[in-house]
């Protein structure tokens, strides 16, 4: 069986790290990481459960399990009786995304907002880049 590279295995251990990071930081703020996902979502914009899937790759049970449990509390509003209805945030949910998301939006900003210009693009260029001839190896498979 072929080897990692050491350029893939660094990459892949700092994504486990980013990874474990969001884990990290989604319970100091005291939200399980789908509920990290889908609130991080809803706070920029109304989205189904499916669209959810697709952004995040959570599970369908995963995703409708959470939402289940925040609309019970109070937290989110289907903006319709329809399947496949976009969600939205309530009052009560806006607040709780504030107390809560919020931090790791402020933090995720201030950390991207201490790169140059230069390096912002770079980034977000190589990761671009990574996946989109990663996709192209596994529809290869």
């Amino acid at each position: 069986m072929e080897k990692l590279s050491k350029g893939i295995r660094d990459f892949n251990q700092v994504a486990r790290e980013i990874d474990a990071a969001y884990h990290l930081a989604a319970k100091q703020i005291g939200l399980s990481d789908s509920q990290r996902d889908i609130l991080y979502i809803l706070c920029q914009e109304q989205a189904s459960q499916a669209d959810i899937c697709n952004m995040t790759g959570l599970s369908k049970q995963t995703v409708n399990s959470s939402v289940q449990h925040m609309v019970r509390d109070g937290y989110l509003q289907p903006l319709s009786g329809e399947k496949n209805e976009k969600l939205k945030l309530t009052e009560t949910g806006s607040a709780f995304a504030e107390r809560t998301i919020a931090k790791l939006i402020h933090a995720e900003n201030a950390v991207f907002s201490s790169w140059s210009e230069e390096n912002r693009e770079l980034f977000i260029a190589l990761n671009r880049n990574y996946l989109e001839a990663f996709l192209e190896e596994l529809r290869k498979m």
